[in-house]
């Protein structure tokens, strides 16, 4: 199977490679492809703001269109098993545990190429139980794994199946919403919609219950591996006042298209001060438990210095090279409500687009 080759690191939108394709092996990664693919990008500059005069941008016009860019690593022209079959190599796969955080990612998709009556279909693994959407994120050829539920286990099965079927993935993004810490180790408050990148995980139920409580178990070997060099150097960058900056301006551009695409459903809820979202790396929770409880949350942010709570990212994270990426939605307590999902998922799916238009 043939390496994608690398992404540019650079703020402009990734255009298609003018280098004829190779042809694959002919993999379960192998999938059906016909039509025409341009390059390009969102056309007449930035997508507006979603942060000021929401009318104006909720709707495509002929002065505000939405176009497309398309695949850097556009699928091989060679056949293989039929005249329509065609290869190419997913490096990127992407889990939503919910239907509205994976509606945020494939929206950003720059392509769709398993839609229905587009220009795609595919093939996956002998009795791979999972549904996937696939299109390119600047020059990375993305399958998004639609994951039939909340928690450890699934995120454990989609991941197992996700590599049956795609054996050439290199990193998995964990994208979605999720309960924040209300303040992080560093003392910076954290609002709804900021965006948290994990640096790494804390399987905060995997344990022992004791007649005096449960002991989480923290030994070396009981603990998830922290991310490898490539991803650290990255997420080393992005923590930077450039880094931050360069993704903060692709969160607010990637934003603007969601909100034109979906809808007002998306926007920073009203009746609040209005804010861009801020991107916060480090250690995050991940258990089976919906966190709800103030008392449980404020002991874990203080004995392990976790900024957010989510559900999947353990199930996954042994499996393939991940990175979690999650919009805060609530405070994990017992105020938790949905006011804030949709657009959690928004500034979530976001950073992960601009993450990847970054990564390399």
């Amino acid at each position: 199977m043939n390496e994608s080759p690398p992404a540019v690191d650079s703020d402009d939108e990734a255009t298609s490679s003018s280098e004829e394709p190779q042809a694959g092996d002919g993999s379960n990664e192998s999938y059906a492809a016909h039509g025409n693919y341009h390059s390009g990008d969102y056309s007449h500059g930035e997508a507006p703001s979603p942060y000021h005069s929401y009318p104006n941008y909720l709707y495509e016009s002929s002065e505000n269109p939405i176009s497309r860019g398309t695949a850097a690593i556009p699928p091989s022209s060679v056949h293989t098993t039929s005249s329509t079959t065609q290869d190419v190599t997913f490096d990127v796969a992407i889990f939503c545990a919910l239907p509205l955080e994976a509606d945020a990612v494939e929206t950003l998709f720059d392509n769709r190429w398993d839609a229905e009556g587009g220009t795609g279909r595919y093939s996956k693994a002998y009795r791979d139980p999972n549904s996937y959407s696939m299109g390119p994120m600047g020059t990375h050829n993305v399958v998004l794994v639609h994951m039939p539920g909340m928690g450890k286990s699934h995120g454990a099965a989609a991941a197992a199946w996700c590599r049956a079927s795609f054996p050439t993935i290199k990193l998995a993004l964990v994208v979605g919403i999720c309960g924040g810490a209300p303040t992080a180790p560093d003392g910076k408050v954290i609002r709804y919609g900021d965006v948290v990148v994990s640096s790494a995980l804390v399987q905060y139920d995997f344990g022992r219950m004791h007649g005096d409580g449960f002991v989480r178990k923290d030994t070396l070997l009981d603990n998830l591996g922290r991310p490898g060099m490539e991803i650290r150097s990255l997420l080393a960058r992005l923590d930077g006042r450039w880094g931050q900056k360069r993704l903060g301006d692709k969160i607010r551009r990637h934003v603007g298209v969601l909100v034109q695409e979906l809808g007002r459903d998306y926007v920073y809820p009203p009746g609040h001060g209005v804010g861009e979202p801020t991107i916060h790396i480090g250690l995050v929770a991940s258990g089976d438990q919906v966190m709800r409880s103030e008392e449980v949350r404020d002991r874990l942010i203080e004995k392990e210095g976790v900024i957010a709570f989510e559900m999947e990212g353990a199930g996954i994270w042994d499996t393939f090279p991940c990175l979690v990426i999650k919009g805060v939605a609530d405070y994990a307590d017992a105020y938790k409500n949905k006011n804030w999902q949709n657009y959690a998922a928004a500034t979530a799916a976001a950073c992960a687009k601009g993450f990847l238009e970054l990564w390399s």
